[in-house]
């Protein structure tokens, strides 16, 4: 803890450490996992309804939609804790988004129905696992490799899309979750 007894080079020290652990705490995706796993949940639900034809305008809307509040989300959460998220963890939710996007309708073109539902769960695994790598931190690709086996097995399988889609996102969702619940216990013990 910071005294006024201490001397500047003490001061200054702790207070690096002190603003690492909460930009690190920052970059804990547990609210990208949670929103993007409730957008992929309400994509089966339409998948179901109407097949895969609602799905391209869902994902556009719901996926802009959610790449918006994942950014208020860390704007106000950087400003609420003095700290802004890094430039590269926005750059990487940005560009994995757009990477699932054009993966998806190449390999649904290119290779049918399987690949284009498995493309977007081994997207997010690899961009969770560079992610990781970039923060060294190796929780989220761990939390995310779960969802992405039990959606890669399940399409493998040849399972509806709907139900591949279920599966990944409440998975997402639970994994988001469980990083969400780190996050608070790393900050109640900070």
């Amino acid at each position: 803890m910071l005294d006024a007894s201490d001397n500047p080079r003490e001061l200054l020290g702790e207070l690096s450490r002190l603003r690492r652990r909460a930009r690190r705490s920052l970059v804990l995706p547990w609210f990208p996992l949670v929103c993007f796993g409730a957008v992929t949940v309400l994509g089966a639900g339409i998948i179901a309804a109407t097949a895969t034809s609602g799905l391209l305008i869902v994902w556009v809307t719901a996926g802009v939609a959610g790449l918006y509040a994942t950014r208020r989300f860390y704007a106000a959460r950087g400003t609420r804790l003095g700290v802004s998220p890094p430039v590269r963890t926005r750059h990487a939710a940005l560009g994995l988004f757009s990477l699932c996007f054009v993966a998806t309708l190449l390999a649904g073109w290119w290779g049918g129905q399987a690949a284009a539902l498995m493309a977007p769960i081994l997207t997010v695994l690899l961009g969770y696992a560079v992610l990781g790598w970039l923060n060294r931190d190796p929780r989220p690709p761990i939390a995310v490799a779960p969802a992405a086996a039990a959606g890669l097995t399940a399409a493998a399988c040849g399972a509806r899309p709907w139900l591949v889609e279920f599966t990944f996102g409440i998975l997402l969702v639970a994994a988001g979750l469980t990083l969400r619940t780190i996050d608070a216990r790393q900050r109640d013990n900070a």
